[in-house]
């Protein structure tokens, strides 16, 4: 098992609140010849709203494109914008 984390900023100043994006990756491989990961039946929602342009919409687009590249074929994703 493998834990990784990053923050969306190097630097945090500690002097007024400030609000910090935490991503957390918990990444575990199948043991051999164990049994195989039940298909994924998803449903995405993507805010495409004016709020969410620029740097937002690229990091929500970065984030969908991770999860269409580690579905198996047996999954099924539902996408809603």
């Amino acid at each position: 098992m493998e834990l990784s984390f990053a923050l969306d900023r190097p630097v945090v100043a500690g002097t007024a609140p400030v609000r910090v994006h935490l991503l957390v990756r918990l990444e575990t491989w199948p043991e051999e010849g164990g049994a195989q990961r039940t298909p994924l039946n998803l449903s995405l929602a993507l805010d495409c709203s004016s709020s969410m342009m620029g740097r937002k919409l690229a990091a929500t687009r970065d984030a969908a494109i991770a999860l269409v590249e580690r579905l198996g074929p047996a999954d099924v994703l539902s996408v809603v914008t």
